[in-house]
């Protein structure tokens, strides 16, 4: 059995890299900034993601590599972890025990980001692969990718590649196959998961053909698996980012001389000029440009594309209070009474049926609803229906809201399930309050089942709790609680209504 040349230093195709210990107990390892491609910088720009160079002796990997340009809430200590942010960005972390021999073969859980595709990146405290190392017996690898203009930009112009945020993520999928062994990782036992934009990542890579057998399980925390563009609906984004820029009709060469902040810049407002008026698609999205992504991600699971892997996915209760509380004016989610109108444009009548479904409704209570239906928890039912055909499915609902967050009316919102999945407590200041105000050994029981569930779907691709059957049965979902239980088929009535819409026609 072949050792690691030291409990910190491996050896990857490229070259050594020299991790730290997470803690003075020395027992697990992080490897942080990790190359897996050359700087997508200059002419790399709008490019495809190369294999990085290689380097001669020891790499440090002791601090996390620079973050993609963050296009929209900010660059701050919280997403980052004090990482720069540069269009030098894709590195990628690992979590593992140091001690393992390079043969260990365990359980590999990659971990994509969320951030709506215009901010975010892997070395999130919130992110820390520790825990779950810890408890789960895996390895734990988090990853960064273009954001925004820089990896979703679908303009006319020749020579500017597109879906670069998705090939990306193929690309540091491919690193962990050619290289995770070496850390005690199995290159065929690997389970991407993934939130909100990251959720939807898992579910778009689920039809890439580039994504085939680079993973074998998937995992989608609140993924709005159809905020996906069409060519049209791409092409009208990236025409409203070169207004912004000011350039009519530029060449390749032009678009790689814009200063990257003018990018983020233009990303920005174009971000909050497209969800009011487009409302319902991520305006930096995956595209189907019948090429990375041949068809729509839905249209494929229901035709068997992804009939070997199991899939457990789920919403939270109240997703959408968190987009009322971070921009009321701009949310990223149909949740103002115009959003919403634009939205059931398309078909008028049915929107009026689908409102009345809402008691309340034009209220803000019910527009929350409303929201968290339109842009989660029906797109992630269908997607669920589509994938029993073909492949193992389990569902669920995170309920689960600590006395801090009823007191400020967020409830069971967006992402809030992320420190319970990665037992991070204490990675900000609302985590600290949640434990402070609640009944903090709830918090981490919660934390441990959920913990436990994750790393044995990693590893088995089932549940542990064998009562959580696959959705096709009984459509049955699991909910997260300070007590567990299950519901069956709590999406029908809503399903029903919703049966016959579609917001566009695009596809």
């Amino acid at each position: 059995m072949q050792l690691k040349t030291s409990p910190f230093i491996v050896e990857t195709q490229y070259g050594k890299v020299e991790g730290v210990p997470v803690d003075s107990t020395g027992d697990v390892a992080v490897w942080r900034g990790v190359p897996f491609a050359k700087p997508p910088i200059g002419d790399l720009r709008f490019r495809p993601p190369q294999g990085p160079n290689g380097w001669e002796g020891v790499r440090s990997a002791k601090n996390f590599g620079t973050v993609s340009p963050q296009g929209y809430w900010g660059l701050n200590k919280y997403v980052s972890q004090g990482a720069e942010q540069d269009e030098d960005c894709l590195y990628l972390n690992v979590w593992a025990p140091s001690s393992l021999p390079a043969d260990a073969k365990k359980p590999v859980m990659v971990w994509i980001h969320g951030g709506a595709y215009m901010t975010g990146s892997g070395s999130t405290p919130a992110y820390n692969g520790e825990h779950l190392v810890r408890t789960g017996d895996v390895v734990i690898v988090t990853i960064n990718y273009r954001l925004s203009s820089f990896g979703f930009l679908y303009v006319d112009i020749p020579d500017i590649e597109t879906n670069l945020g998705m090939q990306d993520q193929v690309a540091a999928l491919r690193w962990v196959k050619n290289n995770i062994e070496a850390f005690g990782g199995d290159p065929s036992c690997v389970t991407i998961f993934g939130e909100s934009a990251g959720g939807n990542a898992v579910t778009t890579l689920m039809a890439m053909p580039s994504a085939k057998g680079l993973f074998h399980r998937a995992i989608a925390q609140s993924p709005l698996p159809t905020s996906v563009h069409s060519r049209s609906e791409a092409l009208m984004v990236g025409n409203n980012v070169l207004r912004e820029l000011g350039l009519s009709k530029p060449d390749a060469s032009a678009l790689r001389a814009v200063p990257a902040d003018e990018l983020v810049s233009a990303a920005r407002a174009v971000f909050h000029k497209m969800v009011l008026e487009r409302p319902g698609v991520m305006p930096f999205s995956p595209i189907v440009d019948g090429n990375i992504i041949p068809q729509d991600p839905l249209a494929a699971i229901r035709n068997g594309y992804a009939k070997d892997i199991p899939l457990m996915l789920g919403v939270n209760k109240d997703e959408a209070n968190l987009f009322h509380t971070m921009d009321p004016k701009h949310p990223a989610v149909p949740l103002t009474e115009l959003q919403i109108e634009r939205y059931f444009s398309s078909n008028t009548q049915a929107g009026a049926q689908i409102q009345a479904a809402y008691p309340g409704f034009p209220a803000l209570p019910a527009r929350l609803r409303l929201a968290s239906d339109i842009a989660f928890c029906i797109p992630t039912q269908r997607f669920a229906e589509g994938h029993t055909k073909s492949g193992p499915t389990y569902m669920y609902r995170f309920d689960y809201a600590p006395v801090v967050l009823r007191w400020t009316g967020m409830g069971a919102t967006h992402a809030t399930e992320i420190p319970f999945v990665f037992g991070t407590y204490n990675s900000n200041l609302m985590s600290y309050a949640a434990i402070a105000l609640s009944f903090g050994g709830q918090y981490r029981r919660l934390s441990d089942r959920m913990r436990c569930e994750w790393t044995t779907f990693a590893r088995r691709g089932v549940p542990a709790d064998e009562s959580w059957t696959e959705y096709k049965q009984e459509r049955l979902s699991k909910i997260w609680n300070g007590v567990d239980s299950f519901e069956k088929d709590w999406m029908k009535e809503k399903a029903e209504v919703w049966s016959e819409f579609r917001p566009y026609t695009d596809f």
